[in-house]
């Protein structure tokens, strides 16, 4: 991955809207699945519970706070055109 010097990180994903979709259908049963697992197999251990929220919790955090950007293609591109100049 590409790194300016202020930590700037440039990953470029190309997905269709069904790839989107599939893919947060994916993340979220595999939370799902994860909490049964825990509940049924493990004991219900608050502790395991605590940290898959918690992982999910700062994924979502990073994505809300604006440290993961959706864009096209050509807005990356002026996006990053704009930070060169910077």
């Amino acid at each position: 991955m590409p790194e300016k010097e202020d930590g700037l990180k440039v990953l470029i994903v190309r997905e269709s809207l069904w790839q989107s979709i599939v893919a947060d259908a994916i993340t979220f049963s595999t939370l799902l699945i994860s909490l049964f697992v825990n509940t049924h197999f493990l004991g219900n251990s608050t502790l395991v519970n605590f940290l898959i929220v918690g992982v999910l919790l700062m994924s979502s955090y990073r994505k809300a706070a604006g440290r993961v950007k959706s864009m096209s293609e050509q807005e990356a591109l002026e996006y990053l055109k704009e930070r060169v100049k910077q």
